[in-house]
């Protein structure tokens, strides 16, 4: 059976390097991912409810990274032997677990398809889409981006209905969208879920908006159909499933280009920090999209 246990802020939970085999359910409070460098660096801060450590249900290779307490935290604690106790007698306890695996493997599928075709910008790629879909590379919750606002709203009429006529604000990070499914279904998560009809339009697994550095992507999670970001196809059989925002409005279809659920994604940022810079130093304009 999984243990309690509680760690005050600063308590290093998961240390790099070490040959560890427990997997943390983070029930209250805060804790951050960090490689030890020098120099030290942050990966991700992790919000409750929230999962980490799950690796070690699958390898036994010494930890990636630390985790350390940002305040006061409790967690539910269950090792690899445990772990497969509770699947022989009540699966449905490792659920969350499971949708997590599954987050994973995609993310590295469209990681592995991208790098193929492009490789410019490893480093980028790879925390793009491992943050996207495994909480462990990227803040969730109330998080380290949050000089940036975020907020979607539907353009049609089948997207204003998914979204109940609001402009809904988006402060936790990955935004997951595809087609609604049953709640017991343990591959298809979702933050906005989207009551398709058959001819389906919209997969289960369809993107995810994704803030890395003060930056907002579009991830494509291998849908059918693919996503049009700005009129940039990703997704959908092409060789690219990954696009930037850019501030101000961004049109998102959701099913390619003649898809009926279409959404305006707004990203605004705090004056104080001034316009996004490309690599040249000129202000960005439009989507930039990676690996074209």
């Amino acid at each position: 059976m999984t243990r309690s246990a509680t760690y005050t802020k600063g308590d290093v939970i998961i240390v790099e390097g070490s040959h560890t085999s427990e997997v943390y359910a983070l029930t209250r409070g805060s804790v951050e991912v960090y490689r030890q460098g020098p120099p030290e660096r942050r990966l991700a801060v992790l919000c409750s409810p929230n999962i980490f450590g799950e690796m070690a249900l699958i390898t036994e290779q010494p930890r990636s990274a630390s985790v350390r307490a940002l305040e006061d935290i409790e967690v539910s604690i269950l090792d690899c032997d445990e772990a497969l106790d509770i699947w022989r007698t009540t699966p449905d306890a490792l659920f969350a677990i499971t949708c997590l695996l599954c987050e994973r493997i995609r993310a590295f599928n469209s990681l592995v398809t991208e790098l193929a075709h492009h490789g410019s910008k490893i480093e980028e790629a790879v925390r793009a889409y491992l943050g996207a879909d495994t909480d462990t590379l990227h803040a969730s919750g109330p998080s380290a981006t949050a000089k940036l606002q975020v907020t979607i709203e539907g353009l049609t009429r089948q997207a204003s209905e998914s979204l109940g006529g609001r402009r809904v604000s988006i402060d936790r990070f990955p935004y997951r969208i595809g087609r609604q499914t049953s709640a017991e279904n343990p591959f298809s998560q979702n933050e906005l879920a989207i009551a398709d009809r058959e001819p389906f339009t919209v997969s289960r697994n369809h993107c995810v908006i994704v803030c890395l550095e003060n930056r907002c992507f579009v991830i494509d999670r291998g849908s059918r159909l693919g996503t049009e970001v700005n009129r940039t196809m990703i997704g959908g059989g092409t060789h690219t499933a990954r696009v930037e925002l850019s501030d101000g409005d961004n049109v998102v279809g959701i099913g390619g280009p003649h898809a009926q659920y279409r959404f305006c994604v707004r990203v605004t940022r705090d004056s104080a920090f001034g316009e996004r810079r490309d690599n040249t130093g000129a202000a960005a304009a439009g989507s930039r999209s990676f690996g074209l």
